[in-house]
């Protein structure tokens, strides 16, 4: 008796030392860029750590930026960017192969995020969404923004594809060039045409580089977005970012990209020839002339 007391007593021991983090820690991406003091707090820890380029991102996890920018790859090779002053929590984050299906949801606390989706999932229930204090917004694009301001509102930017908001019951999709705002304590949706000076301001806020400068900015946000998987191979992503390089390369001057300080992510294009599908519109770009379309990272 006394044998199987001592056993149990240090085995309550010794679940009491694991740290709670690691009873709960799900990982489901990696940070591949971050500027400035940005910081995360870990399910279960008393208090921050500084956020480093490498670490790996888990459910749960609670992120800070202060005056830094952090940009995310998670493990559907979807890329998160946050702005400074942003505050967001992963909340659920899950991905079966098998059955087609994604379940994430990214609690927007305060600031600004950018969501680029690369893959989309048909199964039953799947899901990406992004929640605020006064909206839920639904990712059914490859490229949208959010901003959750100092009084409590929510706007939605749609770049490329389409995007729902939901308030309450009511659930209204949006196309691409649309701003959405839900002030705080209202239920009312306000839409309005993104301007360019609109658009420009929030691309810049939401992009770790400071050399894309060309016309097209949420062209070259994502430009730079898959430009990083080919230097951060996780879970095989390198190889396609060495090809969504290359296929931006053979856009030519489609979409232009500021490469005097830039390392180039895939190649420079090679010149006319075959169409490159791999656009973040996903639609078919005619190959023109290489020269310079090396992607920023």
């Amino acid at each position: 008796m006394k044998k199987l007391y001592v056993m149990f007593l240090s085995m309550l021991l010794v679940a009491v030392a694991v740290p709670a983090m690691s009873l709960a820690a799900v990982k489901v991406g990696k940070v591949i860029d971050v500027q400035g003091g940005a910081r995360v707090t870990h399910a279960g820890a008393s208090s921050s750590v500084a956020v480093k380029d490498g670490d790996f991102v888990y459910v749960s996890d609670s992120f800070d930026t202060g005056s830094g920018k952090v940009k995310l790859l998670m493990e559907d090779e979807s890329v998160i960017t946050l702005g400074k002053k942003t505050k967001l929590v992963v909340r659920e984050y899950s991905v079966d192969e098998k059955t087609n299906q994604r379940s994430s949801i990214l609690g927007l606390l305060k600031g600004k995020l950018r969501t680029l989706v690369q893959r989309m999932y048909k199964g039953s229930g799947s899901k990406f969404e992004v929640h605020t204090p006064t909206a839920v917004a639904g990712v059914r694009s490859t490229h949208t923004g959010y901003e959750v301001d100092d009084d409590g509102n929510t706007q939605v930017r749609t770049f490329e594809g389409v995007s729902f908001v939901q308030v309450g019951n009511k659930v209204e999709v949006f196309e691409a060039g649309k701003r959405v705002q839900v002030l705080k304590g209202s239920t009312a949706m306000d839409v309005f045409t993104m301007s360019d000076s609109d658009l420009h301001d929030f691309i810049a806020d939401t992009i770790t580089s400071e050399n894309v400068t060309e016309d097209d900015p949420a062209g070259a946000a994502a430009g730079e977005d898959q430009g990083d998987y080919d230097s951060d191979d996780m879970n095989g992503l390198g190889d396609q970012g060495d090809d969504q390089g290359d296929d931006q390369g053979d856009q030519g001057d489609t979409d232009t990209y500021d490469n005097d300080n830039d390392i180039p992510s895939g190649g420079t294009g090679g010149g006319g020839g075959a169409s490159s599908p791999n656009s973040p519109s996903q639609t078919t770009i005619p190959g023109g002339t290489g020269g310079g379309g090396m992607l920023a990272v």
